[in-house]
């Protein structure tokens, strides 16, 4: 059984989440927060709903304000089995905490490529295609409920409020990636491909087309089923219009193109991100198009 959840102190702000949660027919269970004391309460509300739930289940957390719902849970499903991973997190392009750089560089990882997996449009891959986005992202997961329930158990709450003191819960899961991701039996990975999770941080959106209302990156040829905004009130939502300037609030503008885009390629994105959005960030942090 598949289950879906987030973690929220202010359910009014994720009336976009839960719109396209019902175009895709899936139910969100809402772990709410009357008090916020900090980051750990996203990892301590997991750890008590995923101790509710059987080992055999598989269970997803994704963001409560900055994140759209693109795909109904077979398809999740579908891919999440295609990756071969206990545990799949998000994925991104930017490198935080920054001191774990090096220890990313020494892992080798693969991209999403197996012999018997098909892509959800029923196309096989005839080759692989390089990714930049390496380095885990904390706003999605999802896997296994007996893996998730060992990983919630791997510190104990003082250690883990430690750990996010020191970057967040994005320091917590980055932190259990690099220990184990080399971890044969744990079997933990990244979602390199951006197959389930689309991190749209420091990310051009020329990279990507809305086709039948689903958002389509063509540099990696997917349709991701999540896309997260990284951040509800961060300035990475306004979104500039290429040709009159206008600036419009980001998830909107997507709602909009999920809802208009009816006909295959007819709604490509006309809509750029400011530029000081890209300040400070290397070019080839950037996915380099074909």
């Amino acid at each position: 059984m598949f289950h879906l959840f987030t973690v929220a102190s202010d359910e009014s702000k994720m009336s976009l989440l839960k719109q396209t949660a019902d175009w895709n027919g899936i139910a969100i269970r809402v772990l709410s927060i009357t008090h916020w004391t900090g980051f750990i309460d996203k990892i301590l509300a997991m750890k008590d709903a995923v101790d509710l739930l059987p080992d055999d289940d598989i269970a997803c957390f994704i963001d409560a304000y900055d994140v759209l719902i693109m795909s109904p849970a077979t398809e999740i499903l579908k891919k999440f089995d295609n990756y071969r991973r206990n545990i799949l997190m998000s994925s991104e392009l930017n490198c935080y905490p920054s001191e774990n750089q090096s220890r990313y560089d020494q892992i080798e990882y693969s991209v999403f490529e197996h012999e018997e997996a098909k892509n959800i449009w029923g196309t096989r891959r005839s080759q692989a295609i390089t990714t930049n986005y390496k380095y885990m992202n904390s706003g999605g997961y999802m896997g296994y409920v007996s893996d998730l329930k060992r990983m919630f158990q791997w510190k104990t709450v003082d250690e883990m409020r430690q750990m996010c003191e020191l970057g967040g819960d994005q320091n917590f899961f980055t932190q259990y990636y690099l220990e184990f991701a080399t971890d044969q039996v744990l079997n933990i990975g990244l979602d390199y491909q951006q197959e389930i999770f689309q991190s749209l941080y420091k990310v051009d959106l020329r990279d990507f087309a809305f086709f039948s209302g689903r958002l389509y990156n063509h540099i990696l040829r997917t349709y991701p089923c999540f896309v997260h905004f990284n951040g509800y009130r961060d300035y990475g939502r306004c979104l500039v219009h290429n040709k009159t300037g206008e600036h419009t609030d980001a998830m909107t503008v997507f709602v909009e193109k999920m809802s208009s885009s009816v006909e295959f390629g007819n709604s490509r994105m006309d809509w750029r991100l400011p530029d000081f959005y890209y300040r400070g960030v290397k070019q080839e942090c950037i996915p380099q198009k074909k």
